[in-house]
């Protein structure tokens, strides 16, 4: 009889981790009050325009992070709003809030490996673009000018362009 799982519980693996990030999708659905549309494969952000987001999309905004954690649903919280507050503007509005943010490797607030655009050459100091501006809850809420990063800005509705930042 099968249990579901393929030769290395590879099937039981994935649906554990599907519904991981569920639950830490209603987690932030219900406690931080983003309002989100479930789909077959993600989450629709609500508003004009909607914003579909997949699983795959969530888990690489989670990185490493315990999609259980309070730490999780913080960060799942912010990068949907942000992902709101990019779709809401024009590109003109866009250009006025994205600043360059360079952090050393290893840095508390380094989000990590797939968060880098752009590495400085040395190897110490990775660079991608922020935010300056944006509705946040906590701790930034105090300093509107501060700039925020992410682990992913999700600018695809903007296209926004990060080239002239790049370092050839």
């Amino acid at each position: 009889m099968s249990d579901g799982r393929d030769d290395d519980g590879g099937a039981v693996t994935a649906l554990t981790a599907l519904t991981a990030l569920r639950q830490c999708l209603l987690a932030v659905s219900v406690v931080h009050d983003v309002d989100l549309l479930p789909a077959s494969d993600g989450v629709t952000v609500t508003g004009y325009p909607e914003i579909p987001v997949s699983f795959a999309e969530i888990a690489g905004a989670l990185g490493d992070i315990d999609p259980s954690t309070p730490r999780a649903h913080a960060r799942v919280d912010r990068w949907l709003r942000l992902r709101r507050a990019i779709a809401d503007r024009s590109l003109e509005e866009l250009a006025e809030t994205i600043r360059p943010v360079g952090l050393p490797i290893g840095h508390e607030l380094h989000p990590g490996p797939s968060w880098v655009r752009q590495p400085v050459l040395g190897g110490c100091l990775d660079l991608r673009a922020g935010t300056v501006g944006e509705p946040q809850r906590g701790t930034y809420a105090e300093e509107p000018h501060a700039v925020r990063i992410d682990q992913q800005v999700g600018c695809r509705r903007s296209q926004a362009s990060f080239e002239p930042w790049s370092i050839d």
